[in-house]
């Protein structure tokens, strides 16, 4: 993995409007100096200030944006949760069109990780590249 060579910065309650019109809540952290960063997005039911949030700041450290999402229905997202609906949202979060931060626009999604279910991808995203080493 990168040495840790970046400062961070945190954007909390990034609001990301998926295709049914639900928004959903994430946290943003960027390695600063780096607009074009590869990101990283991992989606949570379990809250966003948890065990993942401490990967956000080690993987901004080492050059990569790092998304990490409150699923539908939990920590401040909106809608009703299930853990057999997550598919859409993962796909729609992932869309280009749907993140509308300009930082996260001028970078490529990397990787994917559910905090539940599969260890290293996301409902939605099969055929997603590998993190970059």
């Amino acid at each position: 993995m990168r040495e840790r060579t970046n400062e961070v910065e945190v954007e909390r309650d990034v609001k990301v409007t998926v295709s049914d019109g639900t928004v959903l809540l994430a946290d943003v952290y960027h390695p600063v100096g780096i607009d074009d960063a590869p990101t990283i997005l991992e989606r949570t039911p379990y809250g966003r200030v948890n065990f993942a949030s401490a990967m956000g700041p080690e993987f901004a450290a080492r050059g990569y944006r790092y998304v990490l999402q409150a699923c539908r229905g939990t920590d401040g997202s909106g809608g009703s949760h299930s853990y057999f609906a997550e598919a859409g949202d993962g796909r729609d979060t992932a869309d280009c069109n749907r993140i509308t931060h300009p930082k996260i626009l001028r970078s490529r999604l990397q990787a994917t990780r559910q905090a539940y279910g599969s260890p290293f991808r996301c409902p939605g995203f099969e055929g997603q590249p590998e993190l970059e080493r």
